[in-house]
Formats: structure tokens, sequence, C-alpha cells
């Protein structure tokens, strides 16, 4: 008889839910119970247990869509969330404990995706391996940037400049509380201009997050002259900072507002001992394509990419 066994995520288990995610090796606040809370009503929450000897081993976030269990749409990583001491014996009887729990409720495929490294303090590729054994396909691959904070960040000439100046008199980079100006005034309106869309929170989803989450969701704002010119929302993980919207108008773009305001965010964060920036990928059309000039820019601070996966598996 096998010593793991499946248990789908009841309200009731939220207190051992987010504990055992506290003491985990993973270190992305948004699989908390409160951070998916909010996606209940685009996606209906199906999220796994994993229990080996009735001890709580690893987690895994996800819903169904029609004959297909997700690890997680509603997030931009997914995967188990694991103990911090396994092997890959307990990878292979989780996948067949997983494998025959989503058959029993009548699924075919899983999608899945892998929480890049920097996001785990003890990185294991035992699940992952076992999904190339049972040979799933590599549905979608991502370009995602990253700055290394542990050593000397190679700017470019140009942003090295300004890395290497005081922030002009008439700049001003300030964090605040208050989402609205920045949202309404700034954000929506240059993604609506640039690429006809929306942002992916609407203000009142990340107003309600930013209030639930006050210090993993942060705004910082840069003025000139006192005029808000521009803005970056961070989702600020244990040791992993990363930039989710990042907008300026005409006037910041023509004064290079992003670069200061990065070049700001990356030595303030850096200084204070965080290992990694994220800026996010550059990646279009389900990842076949890649928005070249936004790849440079995010090259152009220092970044590197790493991939961030998705596969689908038919059961």
């Amino acid at each position: 008889m096998s010593t793991f066994h499946i248990q789908p995520y009841r309200d009731a288990y939220q207190e051992e839910w987010d504990a055992f995610l506290m003491h985990s090796p993973c270190e992305v606040f948004f699989f908390s119970r409160r951070f998916l809370a909010y996606h209940k009503e685009r996606f209906r929450d199906a999220s796994l247990m994993c229990y080996k000897n009735d001890k709580l081993f690893a987690l895994l976030p996800g819903h169904i869509a029609q004959e297909t269990y997700c690890s997680h749409r509603g997030l931009t990583f997914g995967g188990w969330i694991p103990h911090a001491k396994n092997a890959i014996e307990d990878w292979i009887e989780i996948y067949k404990q997983l494998e025959d729990y989503l058959k029993n409720i009548g699924l075919k495929f899983l999608e899945i995706k892998m929480l890049p490294a920097i996001y785990t303090r003890l990185h294991h590729s035992g699940f992952s391996y076992l999904l190339f054994q049972k040979k799933a396909i590599l549905m979608r691959r991502d370009l995602n940037y990253v700055i290394s904070l542990q050593q000397k960040i190679a700017f470019n000439k140009s942003k090295t400049l300004i890395a290497n100046k005081q922030l002009p008199d008439a700049f001003t980079i300030e964090q605040t509380h208050d989402f609205s100006t920045y949202w309404h005034s700034i954000l929506e309106p240059e993604l609506q201009k640039k690429y006809e869309a929306k942002p992916v929170h609407s203000f009142d989803e990340i107003d309600f997050l930013r209030r639930e989450f006050p210090q993993n969701i942060q705004l910082y704002q840069i003025k000139h002259r006192g005029d808000l010119i521009g803005g970056i929302v961070l989702f600020i993980h244990q040791t992993v900072v990363k930039s989710q919207y990042v907008a300026v108008n005409a006037l910041g773009r023509k004064l290079r507002a992003s670069d200061y305001l990065y070049i700001f965010l990356i030595k303030k964060f850096q200084a204070s001992g965080f290992l990694y920036f994220d800026l996010g990928h550059a990646n279009v059309d389900e990842g076949y394509g890649i928005q070249t000039t936004l790849a440079k820019y995010k090259e152009e601070l220092g970044a590197r990419p790493i991939d961030a996966d998705r596969y689908l598996l038919k059961l």
C-alpha cells in the first residue's frame, strides 16, 4: 500500500495549507489561500494536497477546465510545492497517485506550469523529469528575464551612466498605497494605445490584492516636477522581486523615466539583500514569438533569460 495519498483541498484546510507554504522552500506568496481566493469566480478551485504517512508533503494549486487539470491558468507560475526533504522515489509515487486521482474523477489531461528555480531555495527537478519520462508535450516556453542581484549588474553603457549618478532634481520616486491615479491615468491608457489591451487585473482586483498583501504588492511612481509620468507595480516574494505592471506616458518616454525607475528599484532591492529581480517575459503568440525590442531593453538592464515552461500530458 502506498505511503502517499491525494486529498482535494477544502476551506477547512486553509490553515494547514498556509502553514505548510510558509515553511516550504517555495517563495511565492501568491500560492497562499488568500491570494488564490480572489480567482474563485474565474477559476473553480480544485487544488490538491499530497500526504505521506498522513503528514502533508506537497501542495498543487489548480483548477479544472473541461477534461483537463490545470495548474494554474490564473497564476504566473505553478507546479508542485514540495516538502523540503524529497527524493526521486517520492516523485515517482506522487505522480502515480496524481494520475490515478485525476483519472478517477474523469479527467484526461494534465496541464502544468513549472516553477522557475529562482523561486525556490531547494530546486528539485524530480517531477519535471517524470513529465519527460511520460512523454509530456512542452506546450509553451517563455523566456523570463531575470537580474541576479548577488553580483555586479551588467547594465549597458547608457544605463550605467544613469546608475552612476544621482537622480536628477526634477524627478521624484515614491512608494504609494493609492493605485488609482497610476492605474487609470497611466497604465490603462498606455496599454490601450500601445497594445489595445487591458491589465490582467482590473483596478478593483489589484486594489483588493494590495490591501490583502501590503508587504507583497507595492507601487512605485516616478514624477517630473510633481507630475506623475510613470510607475511600476511590484510583486515581492521572499528573495525575489517581480515587476508586474510597468508604464510611462509620452513625457516619461521622452525623459527615459522607466530607466530611472528601474535602476532605482534594482539598486534598492539589491541593497536590501534580495537575490533576483524578475522583469517577466518578452513573448507573444503562446511563447512562439518574441518582442525583440522588449527583450533587448531587459538585456540592457542586465537581465538574462531563464525558461518558464508549461507542459501538457495525456493521462
